[in-house]
């Protein structure tokens, strides 16, 4: 087989484009596929949910503008419809646009959500058809170039974000396609949790010297801008999922954070934030909180003691921070030194009953690496084998119970911030993995 080539279509929504290896029996009809059997054109794709196919004497633009003519192609270049047969009519969209063809990285992609449709992919020699697929590449939020200033020496690891983007990409998780840069919160969102005088003192840098200590980071503007770009990204990811099964911020889990005031590195709420604005935009009805962190979320289950609507999980270390515990639905602690095997066990235990506690329309999951046995503030000493297995473990759950997931960077505080780039890739990957498996049966 030839080596097959990947081309991206980079758009107003960031779509990509991907080759088939057939057209399986489930596919249907209504999902257009794209021949370029010529270099694709800048300002006409052939798009999804179009009944059909391109006609195959349609000249292209570019054709249009060599001369050249589209019945030289060669007949297996033609696109078949359901079963493999010729659709009876012919019928195509043009998306005049700016889209610029780049190159990206291939993915060992097997089935393509599609939100949820079941529609296979793969890869196939040349000459072959391409699909343009809009909801293939798992969506990656991203803020790591809105610098939060911080003092030398700060035991905050601030560059772990940046160095999670430069290795997700190295690992071709993702490209400029698929990284996307999202919107701060506005003041209208973040006030679904937090009080007005709390966000009006940090806009305006008047937090009493007391709080700035009891945050964690000294404030300055910057701050500002990436702890609403923090919550943004968040937000985006749980949209993302409800859409696509799974979407990730590679920031986010600050949990700490009160509705009137932030504590322990965490400025605004973010998972909070994001629960509240999904439910008042009627996308998730009901949702729950997976906190895998080796902190307790204590914020966030001050924030949702009492709603019926959103169930919070916190699978934390019995003796760490935060000293003064509050009450989650369920909090199950471990002792120090716990281990993989009491890590895995609570995991599976706190998972599973959340879910069929809450039957939720969307989970949030706090995957933070700070439970790994290096970690300098975990104590519970997990290997990194076993946060892949939890990771894989909700993922596996929510995926078995159609369930979509939002998943958050949360903590990770080891010397060596390799180690903690490394846990949080992993969590990435294999995100990934259960996203595009989203549909398979």
């Amino acid at each position: 087989m030839e080596e097959p080539q990947l081309v991206g279509l980079s758009g107003p929504k960031e779509r990509t484009g991907f080759q088939l290896e057939k057209t399986h029996e489930h596919a249907r009809d209504g999902c257009a596929l794209i021949i370029p059997d010529a270099p694709l054109d800048r300002s006409r794709l052939w798009g999804l949910g179009v009944p059909g196919t391109m006609d195959p004497h349609q000249k292209t633009h570019s054709q249009r503008k060599r001369g050249g003519d589209s019945t030289d192609r060669p007949e297996e270049n033609i696109n078949l419809g359901r079963n493999g047969s010729a659709p009876e009519e012919r019928r195509f969209q043009e998306y005049p646009g700016d889209r610029v063809v780049t190159p990206l990285r291939a993915h060992d992609l097997v089935w393509n959500p599609l939100q949820n449709h079941g529609i296979p992919i793969g890869w196939a020699p040349s000459p072959r058809p391409f699909w343009d697929v809009s909801l293939l590449l798992m969506r990656l939020f991203y803020c790591d170039h809105f610098v939060l200033p911080l003092p030398r020496g700060h035991r905050f690891p601030m560059e772990k974000y940046a160095l999670l983007r430069d290795r997700v990409v190295e690992a071709g998780l993702g490209g400029r396609e698929s990284l996307l840069v999202p919107p701060p919160a506005t003041d209208q969102q973040l006030a679904t949790v937090h009080e007005p005088d709390y966000l009006t003192r940090v806009q305006a840098g008047k937090l009493s010297t007391q709080e700035v200590r009891r945050m964690g980071f000294p404030w300055s503007p910057g701050l500002v801008e990436r702890s609403r770009r923090s919550v943004g990204g968040t937000i985006a990811a749980g949209r993302a999922a409800m859409e696509d099964g799974i979407a990730v911020n590679l920031s986010g889990g600050t949990h700490h954070a009160f509705p009137d005031r932030g504590e322990g590195f965490c400025v605004f709420n973010d998972v909070a934030v994001a629960t509240r604005v999904l439910a008042q935009e009627g996308l998730a009805r009901r949702l729950a909180i997976l906190d895998l962190d080796v902190h307790q979320g204590n914020g966030t289950a001050a924030v949702f003691a009492g709603d019926p609507s959103v169930y919070t999980l916190s699978v934390h270390g019995a003796n760490n921070f935060p000293f003064r515990k509050e009450v989650s639905d369920l909090d199950l602690e471990l002792p120090d030194s716990a281990g993989d095997e009491a890590f895995l066990t609570a995991v599976e235990h706190g998972t599973r009953t959340a879910l069929s506690a809450a039957e939720p329309d969307l989970v949030f999951f706090l995957a933070g690496a700070d439970p790994y046995q290096n970690d300098r503030l975990g104590r519970l000493m997990v290997s990194k084998e076993a946060l892949v297995a939890r990771d894989r473990f909700v993922f596996e759950e929510c995926r078995t119970r159609g369930i979509p997931v939002a998943v958050v960077m949360g903590g990770g505080y080891a010397p060596r911030i390799e180690d903690t780039v490394e846990i949080h890739l992993n969590t990435v990957r294999v995100a990934g993995e259960y996203q595009r498996s989203w549909s398979s049966p």
